[in-house]
């Protein structure tokens, strides 16, 4: 806490309540607005994510860094530090006398916003607390049934904006391509699709961005070119392009020093035929997360089960799921379900990483892991499949399937809805009420735009 009573929580506040109307201007003078503060990040790295801002004109899209007094960037070492090369705008409260410029550990000159020139803030607004703001739309009589519709509504808005993200990416794929729309059929084009869709699940909230880029690097004709030559060579190109394949030198576990030395052997022979960027170790994000959410967990599994979905036509197989007559809902999500189950070799039966043996939980991702993937890639694959190609058949089993997936288990933000949205009016017994509460929570509950929320109009 500063003398004048200022902190960086303070300077949080008044950032995240800022408003696209309100006119800025940042420490060079040039004008600044900003259109999204972004997403508050409760671990390692930028204190916002993906905010939005046009700066003289132009606009940017990346990190938030917020401190205090403008030379904490460097005395907290961001500007060695790649996890910052995203950042934005340095969002300080206190300036020095003498001019300071933020830059990132690739050089780059970060803009500074001020609050107030003298060091004061700009009023702060009321928040809502999430654990102690309480919603009166559950006592209402219809509010069960009103609340489910507004779920389900929600939810499936987070469907659609996930069909326009694929669709976005499949048309990016044939103009790479030379192709046009009427060789949508081609599968090749669909299978690096859903290929990319099942790379970036693995990554979850942290490794998303890192897995989505790692499948765009390693496109399928590459892993299809060595995909018959066995794991060890899929394992080698994995970790060897993600960055994430260690020295083996100073690993202490016996086992994992062979086992590293044998990839790094076919690595280096693939490394000589391979023509792309390669990742690096700082790309990935560790902290805070349970050992077999780890990146070199979830590049095993990958390695495990690609070969399966690197088949000819992978896409078609999956697609198929969902067009074969008689079957049951249940049972198309158990045949989806089936393209992630693997035996891990012997190596992967008894680690998590390359540091040490870890008894215990399997590198096997979990059925909400597994549902989330169907959730996020495959349903809204075959929704925009089925509208391209009017395939009704498609988009009736799509639809069915979602809403009977089960939910994921409870985090802290449906958590949070239940507890003080609903208030047991209703149970979140699915997925796409699951997802429905998250939209609701990030669109109105952590705004505090009560006076907007659908749940009450």
């Amino acid at each position: 806490m500063n003398k004048d009573g200022s902190s960086e929580a303070s300077i949080r506040r008044t950032w995240e309540h800022i408003t696209p109307v309100t006119l800025l201007c940042a420490s060079d003078d040039r004008p600044l607005f900003v259109l999204s503060p972004g997403r508050p990040n409760s671990d390692g790295g930028p204190d916002y994510l993906d905010a939005l801002i046009r700066l003289d004109g132009r606009l940017y899209r990346g990190d938030v860094e917020v401190h205090l007094h403008e030379r904490d960037w460097e005395l907290h070492h961001h500007n060695a530090d790649v996890h910052y090369n995203g950042v934005i705008l340095h969002v300080v409260g206190l300036r020095g006398r003498l001019k300071y410029v933020a830059r990132t550990a690739g050089k780059r000159r970060v803009p500074t916003l001020v609050m107030q020139p003298d060091g004061g803030f700009l009023p702060v607004m009321p928040i809502h607390n999430s654990n102690t703001f309480s919603c009166a739309v559950a006592t209402l009589p219809e509010a069960p049934e009103k609340l489910r519709r507004t779920l389900l509504h929600l939810g499936w808005e987070r469907i659609e904006r996930r069909v326009a993200v694929l669709d976005a990416r499949l048309n990016e794929l044939l103009r790479v391509e030379h192709s046009t729309r009427n060789e949508l059929t081609a599968d090749a084009v669909w299978d690096q699709l859903l290929y990319e869709g099942i790379v970036e699940g693995m990554g979850y909230a942290k490794n998303k961005k890192p897995f989505r880029e790692l499948a765009q690097i390693v496109q399928l004709p590459v892993l299809q070119r060595w995909a018959c030559e066995g794991s060890d060579v899929m394992m080698a190109l994995l970790f060897g392009v993600s960055g994430l394949l260690p020295s083996s030198r100073g690993l202490k576990d016996k086992e994992s020093r062979h086992y590293v030395l044998r990839l790094r052997k076919r690595w280096g022979s693939l490394r000589k035929e391979l023509h792309c960027p390669l990742m690096h170790e700082a790309d990935w994000l560790f902290f805070r997360l349970r050992p077999v959410n780890f990146p070199t967990a979830r590049l095993a599994v990958l390695s495990h089960i690609l070969p399966r979905l690197l088949q000819k036509s992978g896409a078609r197989q999956i697609l198929k799921c969902f067009r074969t007559p008689g079957l049951t809902t249940r049972q198309r999500r158990e045949r989806l379900r089936e393209f992630f189950a693997f035996t891990p070799d012997e190596f992967w039966s008894t680690h998590l990483h390359f540091r040490g043996s870890a008894p215990g939980p399997s590198i096997a991702l979990g059925t909400d892991r597994i549902d989330a993937i169907i959730f996020n890639t495959f349903v809204p694959a075959a929704l925009l499949h089925a509208r391209l190609f009017a395939d009704r058949t498609l988009h009736l089993h799509a639809r069915t399937l979602a809403r009977a997936l089960p939910p994921p288990q409870r985090n802290s933000i449906t958590r949070t809805v239940e507890r003080n949205v609903l208030h047991g009016a209703l149970t979140i017994n699915s997925a796409i009420l699951h997802h429905g509460a998250i939209e609701l929570y990030r669109t109105y509950c952590e705004s505090g735009l009560c006076a907007h929320c659908r749940a009450k109009t």
